[in-house]
């Protein structure tokens, strides 16, 4: 085999284009995961700079040339590693003199700019390639008579990687690419091609369009041909038609959405714990593992609640995989991170690498919350200690003691029922963990009903109100009329009032509609409501997020034990305040 190679090596030219096309052009693409292993087990990165540096300073080369230096290329891409990085200059001048060429031939073109393609998915160029040549030779192909689907499928893929590395000075004409494109619709009509050939045409557009090297678009009507090429009876097909389509935006069928949710993926371990540790967090109303959105299934999804608003988060836990060897993101996660981006998403990547789970699922909710989560919850001491300090500093050493009682509670919501300044998601929060409060079984009450009432006139007068803080607010108010501690009557008015501004909400999640309704009806059981609440308005609604009728029933196995609004528990812990509340998950 080595004596093979060198005999290659050694040879300046072949005997016919013929021989160099059966030696270097594969009659399929490599899929995207044999890309990494093609690159790394074939170039001998010393010996091609050399080899592309004598034809780039030649004044005499030809396509033929060109294409017997990419031969002897293509016999190191059998048996050698990279052990340098290819210079982009020398790459420039190489289709400066194809650019220069009588008659360039689409072979060799088609088969210089795959394999720079190549070269820059795995990291191993230096510098940009200069894009005016690329235009150029593009103009002279266009005028070409022989140039087959394979050769614009090289062309459109191999430009894709190029750009998808950001190794391209400017964009590519658009108008070049829809001439290339209206050839492989007139070859197509005699020459059936091949579906991965239409599919990694697809790729390389959509690759184009994602990364802006494109002068002009792609439209759905410029490759409405290359669409109808590709059969969807593989999942993996499936997949990578949805992703090429996405990268190109042109939108999802349900047919295809349908295929794609039948593929969604089992959750791992580690998802699941972030999904149980986080689902509680105040301000967090929405969390799931292997979320999909468009072709992609995100390792974690998220939507926080904060003061600037809606806050729509991926966490992404990565395996060695998605990184090259140099540390850098792998070219098909910065695409699929630039196509999340452009929908509003923040993505967080956390490598893996030889990390436990525990420690890196400390990491992980650590940044969430340092980020997001910037209002104190009571999810340890030190954030119930800080919260009680923001309010009344008096009642922390109580707090701390564990009892709770009416002055706790009380204190708690009085400062901010008489502020002026208080926000939405702040005053929600004071009424989902007073209904925690209660709901843990150490409360000594009475809780003033007053005080609920003037908290939730707030509530209403409050601007960009959202559905978190209209359903955390009822589920705490639930939570105390549960434990049958409030003293006096809630006015259904204004609960009424905040159940008008939710039908007008248009970004409603249906769990925080699901939640909103199982705590009115715990409110509708407790005989500390003053009024008619008109939970009717809730039984049909709809919003963008889905379109179908929620009636929800209070689960079988909750049944509420109340008490009078005068009485008091004698102990701490009351054993008939239920604290197994099954909320439906926000």
């Amino acid at each position: 085999m080595k004596k093979k190679i060198e005999r290659w090596l050694n040879i300046r030219t072949y005997s016919s284009i013929s021989t160099t096309a059966q030696l270097i052009a594969p009659s399929l693409y490599p899929p995207e995961e044999r890309i990494t292993n093609f690159i790394n087990e074939t170039i001998n990165a010393p010996n091609f700079n050399t080899l592309l540096y004598q034809i780039a300073q030649s004044d005499n080369s030809d396509c033929q040339e060109i294409l017997d230096a990419l031969g002897r290329v293509e016999v190191m891409l059998l048996n050698n590693k990279f052990q340098k990085i290819i210079d982009a200059q020398i790459i420039n001048k190489l289709f400066f003199h194809l650019s220069q060429s009588e008659n360039p031939q689409g072979l060799a073109v088609s088969k210089v700019i795959y394999v720079m393609g190549l070269i820059a998915h795995a990291g191993c160029l230096n510098g940009i390639i200069d894009a005016q040549w690329i235009n150029k030779l593009l103009f002279r192909l266009t005028r070409c008579n022989v140039i087959t689907n394979q050769m614009i499928s090289n062309i459109s893929y191999g430009l894709g990687l190029i750009g998808q590395s950001d190794c391209l000075s400017e964009a590519i004409e658009t108008e070049l690419i829809i001439q290339l494109l209206h050839k492989f619709s007139q070859d197509s009509i005699q020459n059936v091609p091949a579906p991965s050939i239409a599919l990694y045409t697809l790729h390389g557009l959509g690759l184009l369009m994602q990364h802006e090297r494109l002068t002009q678009k792609i439209t759905r009507t410029n490759v409405e041909h290359l669409l109808k090429i590709i059969p969807l009876n593989r999942s993996k097909a499936v997949m990578h038609f949805a992703i090429c389509c996405s990268y190109l935006g042109i939108p999802l069928t349900e047919v295809i959405e349908m295929k794609l949710n039948k593929m969604r993926p089992e959750s791992q371990e580690i998802q699941n714990l972030l999904v149980s540790k986080l689902k509680n967090k105040f301000q967090i109303n929405y969390i799931e593992a292997e979320y999909r959105l468009g072709p992609f299934f995100v390792d974690l999804y998220l939507k926080i609640r904060t003061e600037k608003g809606v806050q729509e988060i991926i966490v992404e836990i990565d395996g060695k995989q998605h990184y090259m060897e140099n540390g850098n993101l792998r070219g098909k996660d910065k695409t699929r991170d630039l196509w999340l981006k452009n929908l509003g998403l923040n993505i967080y990547r956390f490598n893996r690498g030889n990390m436990k789970d525990n420690d890196l699922i400390h990491i992980i909710i650590q940044t969430i919350e340092k980020k997001y989560l910037t209002l104190t919850q009571f999810d340890n001491p030190e954030g119930q200690n800080k919260f009680i300090d923001s309010i009344e500093p008096r009642l922390k050493q109580q707090f701390t003691r564990g009892i709770m009682n009416d002055e706790c509670i009380n204190n708690l919501l009085s400062p901010i029922a008489k502020s002026e300044n208080n926000q939405a998601l702040q005053i929600s929060l004071a009424l989902y963990e007073a209904g925690q409060m209660s709901k843990s079984g150490h409360f000594n009450g009475p809780i003033d009903a007053q005080l609920i009432n003037k908290l939730l006139f707030k509530l209403t007068q409050s601007e960009n109100l959202q559905g978190l803080e209209i359903s955390k607010s009822i589920q705490g108010v639930a939570l105390m009329a549960q434990s049958g501690f409030i003293r006096g009557v809630i006015d259904a008015l204004w609960i009424n009032n905040l159940l008008l501004n939710l039908t007008q909400l248009k970004d409603l999640l249906k769990q925080e509609l699901s939640a909103t309704k199982y705590g009115l009806e715990l409110i509708e059981q407790s005989s500390c409501i003053s009024g008619i609440i008109e939970i009717q308005l809730l039984n049909t609604f709809s919003c963008p997020e889905y379109n179908e009728k929620i009636y929800l029933e209070t689960p079988s196995q909750y049944q509420p034990k109340l008490f009078k609004n005068d009485q008091k528990s004698q102990n701490h812990h009351n054993p008939n305040v239920n604290t197994n509340i099954n909320w439906p998950r926000i």
